[in-house]
């Protein structure tokens, strides 16, 4: 007998010895298999198998201008999607739909084990994104023995996730709707309120609102060149009044002194008042008036008439 560990085999030799000796172990095995292969594909029932795809992509708008109204992640949808495609009551709507197990010897089953054979007959397979933003899909998958209406099944699947995934956005869209319009309402009452509050309070502070500081320091700019003008003009005023003074203390002095008022002194007053104002002005007009009468007037009579130049 030899010894195992001397045997190599690897060699073409040993491999052709060992089918030889159990060639007719082989042939047995092979035939049996064959025939049993062959039974089971005649006697079985065929089953055939069909899917969709359906592809789950994210918001493509960027958040920071439209945001999403679907809150949870992709991956997260997707499992919940997988849930709602295998729940009992879109099962039941299959089964009623395309009329399944409809055979009499279905009659006594119950509607409970006819969605686990159903379900048995389903399945849901997820590829979720590798990203949070990444798109992701689910493929449903249905066995059947007519292959048209395994591909009803499936499509009908679908078509069943697909509408309730619109009418679940368009719930949560109404709603956000909504919200927004109560908000808005809300904001504008509160939007009015504080602006009938800022009304009267500029209407209670007019003229102390920052807005205003620069219009009140050209008021007060205006006023005060009016007030430094009027200061001048009563400056003026003053030296008129005194230099009418003088000219008053003047003429009193001369007529204190000769009783009637010189010519020369009324031409000195004259050429002093013409320095100082236009020759329409009042005082030299009169002046001139009286230099002319004196002139005129014959000089036996000056002793009779006597005239204040200034009256």
């Amino acid at each position: 007998m030899k010894d195992l560990s001397q045997i190599d085999f690897t060699s073409p030799a040993t491999i052709w010895e060992i089918v030889s000796r159990r060639r007719w172990f082989i042939i047995v095995s092979m035939t049996v298999a064959i025939v049993v292969g062959s039974y089971l594909a005649i006697v079985m029932p065929k089953l055939y198998f069909t899917q969709t795809v359906i592809l789950v992509e994210p918001q493509r708008v960027p958040e920071k201008y439209v945001k999403s109204l679907v809150t949870d992640d992709i991956n997260s949808r997707i499992q919940t999607i997988a849930q709602q495609i295998l729940s009992r009551t879109n099962l039941e709507n299959i089964i009623t739909q395309f009329n399944l197990f409809s055979d009499p010897v279905f009659d006594n089953v119950y509607i409970e084990d006819k969605v686990s054979m159903l379900k048995d007959h389903v399945s849901v397979a997820v590829r979720s994104g590798r990203r949070k933003t990444a798109s992701a899909s689910f493929t449903i998958g249905v066995k059947n023995k007519d292959p048209k209406l395994a591909m009803h099944i499936a499509n009908a699947l679908a078509a069943s996730f697909i509408s309730e995934n619109l009418k679940v956005r368009e719930t949560q869209a109404l709603s956000t709707s909504e919200f927004l319009d109560s908000e808005l309402a809300t904001m504008r009452i509160r939007l009015q309120e504080q602006e009938q509050k800022l009304a009267n309070y500029r209407r209670a502070h007019m003229g102390e609102m920052p807005e205003q500081l620069d219009t009140n320091l050209k008021i007060i700019q205006v006023l005060q060149d009016e007030m430094q003008k009027k200061e001048d003009d009563l400056q003026n005023l003053q030296n008129r009044l005194y230099e009418m003074n003088e000219l008053v203390a003047e003429g009193k002095s001369a007529l204190a002194a000769t009783g009637q008022p010189s010519i020369e002194n009324l031409r000195r007053q004259l050429v002093d008042l013409e320095a100082r104002y236009t020759p329409r002005h009042p005082d030299i007009i009169r002046l001139k008036q009286m230099i002319i009468e004196l002139e005129n007037r014959p000089l036996d009579n000056n002793n009779d008439d006597q005239m204040n130049p200034l009256d």
